[in-house]
């Protein structure tokens, strides 16, 4: 009992914003799951059966890519993101951004290409 009272009388502004944090990240992913979810049966109901199986089909190709063309910098920085100072944690948000717009062209090429070659 001595224990809890102490991780709760300690510092708990960090834990709020933690929570805080986190719920925002959640409710984002929350709205766009919700918005897939009220599009679908509009969807449904105005294609035909092979049009809905080729929307799927290509939306399967993202889950895929997306990976690839992002190198996975994100978690890193959702990682950092409270262990670095604000002025840090800039620098590092726009440095990904300069190396994703750089170097995301050379996967996004490379990705299109077995695309295409797939498909012909």
């Amino acid at each position: 009992m001595f224990g809890i009272n102490k991780v709760f009388n300690s510092d708990y502004s960090r834990y709020i914003l933690y929570l805080k944090s986190a719920s925002i990240y959640l409710s984002a992913s929350m709205f766009a799951a919700g918005l897939k979810i009220l599009i679908n049966p509009i969807m449904a109901k105005n294609l035909s059966h092979n049009d809905y199986a080729i929307i799927g089909y290509f939306g399967s190709f993202s889950a895929i890519t997306l990976p690839l063309l992002t190198f996975m910098v994100f978690a890193y920085y959702q990682r950092n993101y409270y262990l670095v100072s604000d002025e840090k944690r800039q620098r590092i948000a726009n440095t990904i951004i300069i190396f994703l717009a750089g170097m995301g062209t050379i996967p996004a090429f490379t990705i299109l290409l077995g695309l295409y070659a797939y498909f012909e």
